[in-house]
């Protein structure tokens, strides 16, 4: 049976959903103003809005109309046709690609069965590449990097996403307070959850990467101010010196999901 799936419970306005049609029977696909009609023989014409859908797998059962394709295409709807095994063979998308809202895309992404590993190493990545960024920071500084240090932070906190801070758990506090803020000026949520029940707290993870650059550049200044107020003056004095590392964490997120949402039927 054709089935619209949710990522995650609808709140507000209900979010597009992928329409998936690979069935073993027949069906014939028209449309009718801005719906999709799907008939079997001897069932009843069911109708799906295309506001409601973000897009379209079907196989070779699929008997689709030249109108039908056309309006799916004209609204943006790309459609991914899959064999017997449900492997890709290929695809029809609109001749321009247009950007989707962030929560449209994540509602996208979250629905993979596999998103979590997806994700996990998405934030890997990232956790190298602030430990490279930092790097290159300390060299510029005159003050380089040994290669044990930084095989060993490589070890630790871009494999195994550990970390051993030295800004007291008031500062910690303070720069998850800084995220959390600047979350909800972009109106993005903390929280998003899975089709699976499975919750990406993204404002925790944004927030850990935020905190190692942090830690990792600024230890030795860190561990050498002796009162938790220096200690706070200095994290808020890095962020302000930084303020486009969280834009980036967020604009290399977004390409992710973009990415993993286009190679994914």
């Amino acid at each position: 049976m054709p089935t619209l799936r949710a990522a995650h419970p609808i709140i507000g306005d209900p979010p597009r959903k992928a329409l998936y049609l690979a069935t073993s029977t027949p069906l014939r696909i028209d449309a009718e103003g801005e719906s999709l009609l799907l008939r079997r023989s001897a069932q009843a014409t069911a109708r799906y809005p295309l506001a409601r859908i973000d897009r379209i797998v079907c196989n070779r059962h699929a008997d689709w109309s030249g109108n039908a394709l056309a309006l799916c295409l004209a609204r943006g709807i790309p459609l991914v046709w899959v064999d017997g095994h449900g492997t890709a063979l290929g695809s029809a998308g609109p001749r321009l690609a247009t950007a989707q809202p962030f929560d449209a895309l994540l509602d996208s992404y979250l629905e993979r069965p596999d998103w979590r590993s997806h994700y996990d190493n998405w934030l890997k990545r990232r956790r190298l590449d602030i430990l490279v960024l930092t790097a290159l920071r300390a060299t510029h500084a005159g003050q380089p990097m040994s290669q044990a240090d930084f095989d060993e932070h490589k070890r630790v906190y871009v494999y195994n996403a550990q970390l051993d801070p030295v800004f007291p758990e008031l500062a910690r506090a303070w720069c998850y307070a800084f995220v959390v803020k600047q979350l909800a000026v972009a109106a993005i949520a903390n929280t998003y959850w899975a089709y699976d029940g499975q919750p990406l707290n993204l404002a925790d993870d944004l927030f850990g990467l935020l905190w190692a650059e942090l830690n990792l550049e600024a230890a030795s200044i860190a561990a050498a101010a002796d009162q938790t107020r220096t200690q706070l003056l200095l994290v808020e004095s890095w962020i302000a010196r930084h303020p486009g590392r969280l834009p980036e964490h967020l604009a290399r997120f977004r390409r992710h999901l973009a990415h993993e949402n286009q190679q994914w039927p």
